[in-house]
């Protein structure tokens, strides 16, 4: 009767956990940001290198934060499957 369960990370609450962070993070720089703009009549917020280093960057640091946690191999987390793209669905 006593079996051995796989722990998986993450569960849900730790999930949400991730996704309050990733929330956080990105309104940690977003925050100064718009209070800059509104004070200063500016668009820092708007710049496109701006918005795409903070949401890669961001969404990095969550998936490397959570595969720390995870304290599984690489390829467990990340599994690399191949398919044949030449399969067709059948009509």
């Amino acid at each position: 009767m006593n079996e051995l369960r796989k722990k998986y990370y993450p569960t849900v609450l730790q999930a949400i956990h991730l996704l309050i962070l990733y929330i956080f993070i990105q309104s940690l720089v977003d925050f100064p940001l718009a209070m800059i703009d509104y004070f200063k009549d500016t668009e820092y917020l708007y710049h496109p290198i701006k918005k795409i280093g903070l949401g890669v960057g961001s969404t990095v640091f969550i998936l490397i934060y959570g595969f720390r946690k995870s304290k599984a191999q690489l390829f467990d987390v990340f599994p690399i499957k191949f398919f044949n793209p030449f399969i067709s669905s059948p009509q």
